[in-house]
């Protein structure tokens, strides 16, 4: 047992030997050395080599990034795109409404301006035909402005003086009155613009109008470029108008003109009601005219007189026009003569139709519709 112990105790403080090689390192400071460098370049090495796996998930995250960025900028640029595209044709399309009066607005305002002219000659037969009828009749009356345009109003005597005779047909006679006022002074002359512009503009449209010696009085090319040049010009005046008031274009003193003339001639002097709604009426004339002025195709506004009508069956829209026999047709007959006597306003925006391709007829243009008023 003694030996067993001793045996034991001999075993465990025995010191561990190392293999010579490491003997030989751990002894020798040089290849101890070595050894640090290897373990430190291995280190570095992983180092590096996290790095560059590192380096190498960031580039291809940002490669991935670059392409979403650029597809994203794709799309933007595309959306960019059609958002022109559609701009364009919403400013196309505005610049068309704005210069195109469309058939609704046409009739509406038509409509509202036959209103106005409708409750003023109502009120002015009645309150006033005391005053009315011995100033139509005067003498001096001959010597006024617009006595042309209240004979060619009128139908041939004794009609005349038997329609002044009554409220209803006074009215309708002043109703007519006012509107050969307004087709021969108001509509086509630019007054909107302001007098100076509009006798300037009115003198070259004519001169634009003249035929060349030894030529007919007109053409349709002729006419198209004259056009042409007039809704230019209508452009170019509008622009340059742009938030200019009535009173800075010298149109208040115009209108004034109008209503005098009218008051005298039907009145024999002013009257303040009466000359408020003449105002009205003129200046929402003017705005219809400064409107039609810019069509593609010209709107005339013409007046006929019950004989001319009388020798015609004129076609009438029955959707916009109240007429005797309510079927859209104006056939009047001598044995109708003795009807009361109304006026009408066709309203009818000039509808175009294009000629068939002939050598004569390529890029001309037909008016098939004008805006006519006439008595009746």
């Amino acid at each position: 047992m003694a030996e067993s112990k001793h045996s034991d105790t001999t075993t465990a403080h025995a010191p561990t030997l190392l293999p010579p090689a490491r003997v030989e390192r751990h002894m020798n400071p040089v290849l101890q050395d070595q050894d640090q460098n290897q373990e430190e370049s291995a280190v570095k090495d992983q180092q590096q080599q996290h790095m560059i796996q590192r380096q190498e998930i960031l580039i291809a995250e940002l490669k991935q990034k670059r392409d979403e960025l650029r597809s994203e900028l794709y799309d933007i640029r595309e959306s960019e795109q059609k958002l022109i595209e559609e701009l364009s044709e919403r400013n196309a399309e505005d610049r068309l409404e704005s210069s195109q009066c469309s058939d609704s607005y046409l009739i509406e305002t038509a409509d509202h301006l036959r209103y106005l002219i409708d409750s003023f000659a109502t009120v002015c037969s009645k309150d006033f035909k005391h005053r009315i009828l011995p100033t139509m009749r005067s003498e001096n009356t001959r010597e006024a402005k617009y006595y042309p345009h209240l004979m060619s109003t009128a139908p041939a005597l004794p009609t005349y003086l038997e329609i002044l005779e009554t409220s209803v047909g006074l009215a309708r006679f002043l109703e007519a009155f006012v509107w050969k006022v307004l087709t021969t002074e108001v509509f086509g002359g630019f007054h909107w613009a302001g007098q100076t512009v509009s006798s300037s503009i009115v003198e070259i449209r004519r001169f634009l109008q003249r035929a060349e010696p030894g030529s007919t009085p007109s053409s349709h090319e002729q006419e198209i470029a004259t056009w042409r040049w007039t809704l230019n010009t209508t452009q170019i005046v509008q622009n340059s108008l742009d938030g200019q008031s009535p009173e800075d274009l010298d149109i208040g003193s115009w209108k004034q003109g109008i209503v005098d003339s009218f008051l005298h001639i039907t009145l024999g002097s002013p009257e303040d009601s009466m000359a408020e709604q003449l105002v009205d009426i003129i200046d929402l004339a003017l705005n219809l005219d400064k409107k039609l002025s810019r069509q593609v195709t010209p709107l005339e506004w013409r007046y006929y007189n019950q004989e001319f009508l009388q020798r015609t069956d004129y076609q009438l829209d029955a959707g916009i026009m109240k007429v005797h026999d309510d079927d859209g047709v104006l056939a009047l007959k001598r044995n109708q003569e003795s009807k009361p006597p109304r006026v009408q306003l066709v309203v009818a925006p000039a509808l175009v139709k294009r000629r068939d391709l002939t050598m004569d007829g390529v890029g001309v243009e037909d008016v098939l519709l004008k805006s006519i008023v006439h008595y009746t």
